[in-house]
């Protein structure tokens, strides 16, 4: 299946303690397998988390897959699966928990990266990342309708406002959510060059928000015992 940790709490759990335990225990054939399992879910690429072709958003074990991958020093995964915390937070805040409670089950040092970050990804998604989406004296050279693309952009920017993690729909589920707001063909293909923009500085720049270093720089880290990874503490 496409879908690496099945469907139910219980193989997710499965997972989390197979992986606690090779690391525990140095299995590393074994350990390496969780590994290819949890990078099909968790990838370090725009390309590959577009590629999936389910939805796990809203994995209700996400603080504890997080908690299990900080532990085992696997900190390329640590970026992704730290967004589908915030998204996971988002939810749970959505369905009236407070903070604290919304937070409940992940770590210390994971809740404090994922509060701070989703911080900046509700601001810098609105004033960085997509400014056109909100400049409304913008003139799209060809528009082939300007009153009623103004009135859809709105709409538009009313939703990026409320959804601050809109930017995680691929391009195509982006291109198909845009004819809900009538654009003209000249204003859509603008937008989703903006939105295509956008959305890779949001992903070159993740591991930063999370403190930790860059993409390339994670790549290369293997968290074996054998060839240790040292943190870098980014400075906000």
């Amino acid at each position: 299946s496409d879908r690496p940790t099945g469907k139910t709490d219980a193989e997710v759990k499965d997972l989390i303690s197979i992986l606690l335990l090779s690391q525990k225990y140095r299995a590393f054939l074994l350990r390496q397998h969780v590994v290819t399992v949890l990078t099909r879910q968790y990838p370090s690429t725009l390309c590959r988390w577009d590629s999936r072709t389910y939805n796990v958003h809203f994995e209700r074990n996400v603080y504890g897959i997080a908690n299990a991958i900080r532990q085992s020093e696997l900190y390329s995964l640590l970026p992704t699966v730290l967004l589908h915390c915030c998204l996971r937070l988002t939810a749970n805040m959505l369905l009236g928990l407070g903070p604290s409670d919304a937070m409940q089950g992940l770590d210390a040092v994971n809740e404090q990266d994922v509060h701070l970050a989703q911080q900046y990804l509700s601001t810098s998604v609105v004033q960085d990342i997509f400014p056109d989406f909100f400049d409304f004296e913008l003139d799209v050279v060809g528009c082939h309708n300007v009153l009623r693309c103004c009135r859809g952009k709105a709409k538009l920017t009313n939703w990026m406002k409320a959804s601050p993690f809109l930017w995680c729909y691929a391009i195509s589920t982006m291109e198909t959510f845009l004819k809900n707001f009538r654009l003209c063909q000249t204003c859509c293909r603008l937008y989703i060059k903006r939105y295509s923009e956008g959305r890779q500085k949001i992903w070159d720049d993740l591991p930063e928000q999370f403190s930790l270093p860059p993409w390339t720089t994670l790549e290369g880290a293997t968290g074996d015992h054998d060839q240790p990874f040292y943190m870098y503490m980014y400075v906000r």
